[in-house]
């Protein structure tokens, strides 16, 4: 928002705060349409992003062709290059090392999966047949962008072999294409990821107000609540939950990735079996749940934050998340077989 109105990163902050706040007032059903605007907007953006850049460097097998032998170093004043072939090669050749990318899907990918953002949508579709749609045409129309976001990066790169110093390594992809691209196309690209981030942003408030509310306060009340009450509440919860937001926004993390990569790993550690034991398992237990989810977090903070201390590189790479979900696993069988004996 910064880049494409030119004006401060803090006012900038706070119009995306207000037209959040604004939006995710009015319930799923304004959170669902103006999904649907954005989604619109990210697909044709992102592929507009792909096939320019497609263009811009000649095809996709020119792409692919340079690419391979790209050499440089990636930002001006890093100390490592990326190695002849290392920018197609699924591990950089040895600069990602497999153990690392393997471990990092029990962050993003389970934690993504567990996010009950997603289980909302299926719960909320009219029928099962439509909730099956709903997942199958997402993978389809995901893999479609996430195909022309890539093949553009890399294509970016050729075009850029070593990038110019930037203040967050999150901003590079736009800063980039800012330098290639005319103005009218870096605001198209700019307002998809505007809305990107929007989406998702309306989506998480939804889900701290409603389990607030709903799965707790309504559960725990002596009185019953009436339905405009709650109402009033969930809009009250969304307004903290945005501004506390927002007050965190404004000295984000320095990267952005590695931190959404261990914030999910609390989800993959502690949600994520209890959720699809839920699913699958038709009989399991509260206690059991209960037990996965506990053993999972408290495994998943202690890994956290003892990482740092040890000194052995190859426990490094091992993103905390992947060791938490085998305890959370654990713990779901074991509390389940505890129940079993405990009826017999």
């Amino acid at each position: 928002m910064s880049m494409l109105l030119n004006i401060p990163y803090a006012f900038a902050i706070l119009l995306v705060y207000l037209y959040i706040l604004y939006t995710t007032f009015g319930g799923l059903f304004s959170v669902v349409k103006t999904d649907a605007v954005n989604a619109a907007i990210i697909s044709a953006a992102f592929i507009t992003f792909g096939i320019y850049l497609m263009q811009k460097c000649g095809g996709l097998s020119n792409i692919i062709s340079t690419a391979a032998g790209i050499d440089t170093y990636p930002i001006n004043g890093w100390d490592i290059k990326t190695p002849v072939g290392g920018l197609l090669h699924p591990f950089c050749k040895g600069l990602q090392p497999p153990v690392y990318v393997f471990t990092s899907f029990f962050g993003w990918g389970l934690g993504l999966a567990a996010n009950p953002q997603y289980v909302i949508r299926i719960v909320s579709s009219r029928n099962r047949l439509t909730g099956k749609k709903m997942v199958i045409y997402s993978l389809m129309l995901l893999s479609t962008i996430y195909f022309f976001i890539v093949i553009g990066s890399i294509g970016l790169r050729t075009l850029i072999p070593s990038a110019p110093a930037v203040q967050n390594m999150d901003e590079i992809v736009p800063f980039l294409f800012n330098r290639i691209a005319p103005p009218y196309l870096t605001g198209f690209i700019l307002i998809a990821i505007i809305a990107s981030s929007v989406s998702t942003a309306n989506s998480e408030l939804l889900i701290i107000a409603n389990s607030f509310t709903y799965d707790i306060l309504k559960n725990k009340a002596k009185k019953a609540i009436g339905e405009d009450e709650m109402l009033s509440l969930n809009r009250i919860t969304i307004a903290v939950a945005g501004t506390l937001s927002l007050l965190l926004s404004y000295n984000p993390p320095k990267n952005l990735i590695e931190f959404g990569g261990n914030m999910w790993g609390f989800f993959a550690s502690s949600t994520f079996i209890p959720l699809y034991a839920g699913i699958f398992c038709k009989k399991a237990s509260k206690f059991s749940a209960e037990l996965s989810f506990f053993a999972g977090l408290i495994a998943y903070i202690t890994l956290l934050s003892t990482q740092p201390m040890i000194s052995n590189p190859l426990f490094k790479l091992i993103h905390p998340g992947l060791p938490s979900f085998i305890i959370s696993l654990a713990a779901f069988i074991w509390g389940e077989r505890k129940v079993k004996h405990a009826k017999h």
